[in-house]
């Protein structure tokens, strides 16, 4: 990636961020963009600030009410940011639900790259070697047709233990998303599967 090509996508992302924010009450979501930093100021006084590593040619998000931080790096092939942990986790759509959380507001950035039609978000299966209920989850989408990426976790992997806790509130495996949204694990998704057979993780629900 050039510096160039770095530059354009931290533009075009800050702008993707920035226009909705525009019609948002400052009450409720503050945004102020100095220097290549974004900082989203909220009403229990916390701040998120999402800045622009150009050395590194990544995204750093960092969430000052949880004291945590997430580093992105830009994925040509998928045109979307995604962490640099391999979770699977998603820039725009984490942000979105992030805000939610804060300020109640439902904001929808779209995922870059993508359209705004019915075609489904992407599955994520997170898993272990050796984990039976892992395999079930991953048998009964294969069974249903239902496409999904497979993310394995290190068992002496704290770190992506912990980045997965702090997505999740779990410390079990499997953990199943549709994009941002959380499942659950097996026995969420099989409720899921009794609900409507998994239609709506293929886009008819």
């Amino acid at each position: 990636m050039t510096e160039t090509e770095y530059r354009k996508w931290v533009q075009e992302i800050f702008e993707r961020i920035e226009k909705p924010l525009m019609e948002i009450d400052p009450d409720l979501i503050e945004a102020e963009k100095i220097q290549g930093a974004l900082t989203l100021a909220f009403a229990d006084r916390t701040k998120c600030i999402l800045s622009a590593q150009p050395s590194v040619r990544q995204l750093w998000l960092a969430l000052a009410s949880e004291g945590t931080a997430y580093h992105f790096s830009y994925d040509p092939a998928r045109k979307q940011w995604i962490d640099d942990k391999g979770l699977g986790v998603e820039l725009l759509g984490f942000l979105e639900s992030f805000l939610e959380k804060k300020s109640g507001v439902r904001l929808r950035f779209g995922l870059a790259g993508q359209s705004t039609g019915t075609s489904p978000a992407e599955v994520t299966v997170f898993t272990t070697d050796s984990c039976p209920y892992c395999s079930r989850a991953k048998d009964l989408l294969q069974k249903r047709g239902v496409p999904f990426r497979e993310v394995r976790v290190s068992w002496d992997d704290d770190g992506q233990w912990d980045a997965l806790y702090r997505r999740s509130g779990m410390k079990t495996v499997p953990q199943i998303y549709a994009g941002d949204r959380l499942i659950g694990g097996y026995t969420e998704l099989a409720k899921l599967d009794e609900s409507d057979g998994l239609v709506s993780l293929k886009g008819g629900g």
